[in-house]
């Protein structure tokens, strides 16, 4: 296993401890949003350097429901000039409960 590979899967298990790391990189896209939700400075900037932001991008496009809070949904979109003004922003997605 490389360098890479280690490190991925060292912050799957930091990160989603909830679940196996080898698992967690299956859907990259959580994985991500979790990183840019609760990741240290470090490990965030990691991300962005090994993934690019173009896939961050995507992320918040089709972000995985109830993993961003309002402050780094709102980081987020203004760091990757998704937005440049609070109306431009779309809301948070969350979770519906069927009753």
């Amino acid at each position: 296993m490389n360098e890479i590979d280690l490190k991925l899967l060292s912050m799957a298990e930091k990160y989603v401890w909830w679940k196996a790391p080898k698992s967690v990189l299956k859907d990259i896209s959580y994985f991500l949003a979790q990183v840019m939700t609760i990741g240290a400075l470090e490990d965030v900037a990691w991300i962005v350097t090994y993934f690019g932001k173009e896939k961050l991008r995507e992320v918040l496009k089709n972000p995985p429901v109830g993993v961003f809070n309002g402050r780094s949904w709102y980081f987020w979109h203004y760091w990757l000039g998704l937005a440049m003004k609070e109306d431009e922003i779309p809301s948070i997605p969350k979770r519906e409960f069927l009753c």
